[in-house]
């Protein structure tokens, strides 16, 4: 019983981690492809159009590890050649931790409307970070990116 009830306090604060940073703002390197080898994430359509109320990401685990990732998210839009976080509205999201398995994928859907009734034509892309666990109570932070545009 006692080893059940530490499992889930750690399994919470993952959780809770999790929810507070994964709503930042700092820009990623690439789109898709995280720092953490074999991990990955992509939206399942390319282009969209202005009035897409969610759109449907899918997240790539080829590593031996279990992953976690929350609801937090935000949107950038690329204006020139730098990426510009969109307001979200006040916003808030749900404190879960979704697990994607050691070599499986894992399909998610984001809420568009949190940050706009009708995205304006142009390049776009998702922002969210996911957990690592080393050890309990010990986790790495990485951040993904998945692009789109909007027609």
């Amino acid at each position: 019983m006692r080893k059940r009830l530490i499992v889930a306090l750690i399994f919470s604060i993952i959780v809770l981690a999790v929810g507070t940073v994964g709503c930042n703002n700092k820009p990623s390197t690439s789109n898709g492809i995280s720092e953490l080898l074999g991990v990955s994430m992509y939206v399942e359509k390319s282009q969209y159009p202005s009035n897409i109320s969610k759109i449907n990401v899918v997240w790539k685990n080829d590593t031996d590890k279990d992953l976690t990732f929350g609801n937090p998210f935000t949107i950038q839009k690329l204006v020139g050649n730098e990426w510009k976080a969109l307001g979200n509205k006040g916003a808030v999201f749900t404190s879960i931790g979704h697990r994607v398995a050691p070599h499986s994928e894992m399909k998610h859907s984001y809420d568009i409307r949190l940050y706009s009734e009708k995205l304006e034509r142009g390049t776009y892309r998702i922002v969210t970070d996911f957990l690592n666990a080393l050890s309990p109570g010990n986790y790495n932070t990485y951040q993904l990116t998945a692009n789109f545009t909007v027609k």
